[in-house]
């Protein structure tokens, strides 16, 4: 059992819209609860993690009047989400000290209803828009990871375990289509 931070970025694109020029994802650096069970070879993971994720998204709006004038818009979104990964790996050597596995898993991650909107600009000035809510979203995807574990004594070890997650069918408001991120988690852990 341990506590873990996480190193997430997207690789995915987000849903196509006339007036949507683009979407920037923001790396975000999440935590949580680590909880693994060794068997023989066999290495099973459940983890809670949460991480707050921002993204920026560029609108050309169209003006209703006779210049028929394009205003860029730009609003920086923000919210929380949460995820559980649970993995099971295979041990790929034999030594004790320094151990590597490899693995899959499933991950489930849902965001809460509130998004907030941190800035929001127009013809170069901010605007003041309130925050919204959204419908809570749960997500249920695949992973594929590798874990190095270093045990420093019998009792605490130093766990690494960088990961790819994909979502077959995203409809989050990070996505908006099949989507993947990239992950690096880093756990300490005390065997009980």
């Amino acid at each position: 059992m341990g506590v873990v931070t996480s190193f997430d970025t997207y690789l995915s694109q987000s849903r196509p819209n006339p007036t949507l020029l683009r979407t920037d994802y923001f790396s975000s650096v999440g935590y949580g609860i680590d909880l693994s069970y060794k068997r023989g070879l066999w290495l099973f993971n459940a983890r809670f993690l949460t991480s707050e994720r921002k993204y920026d998204q560029l609108y050309d709006i169209r003006a209703v009047n006779p210049d028929d004038i394009v205003i860029t818009t730009k609003a920086r979104n923000t919210g929380r989400y949460y995820s559980i990964p649970l993995t099971v790996s295979y041990q790929l050597n034999r030594s004790h000290k320094l151990q590597v596995f490899g693995g899959v898993g499933i991950v489930t991650e849902w965001v809460g209803r509130q998004i907030r909107v941190e800035t929001y600009k127009a013809l170069g000035g901010p605007i003041s828009v309130p925050s919204y809510e959204t419908e809570p979203n749960a997500l249920v995807g695949g992973s594929l990871q590798v874990v190095l574990r270093y045990h420093l004594t019998n009792r605490f070890l130093l766990q690494l375990e960088p990961a790819l997650r994909y979502f077959p069918q995203d409809q989050s408001t990070f996505y908006g289509k099949p989507g993947a991120t990239a992950n690096v988690l880093l756990s300490v852990s005390y065997k009980l």
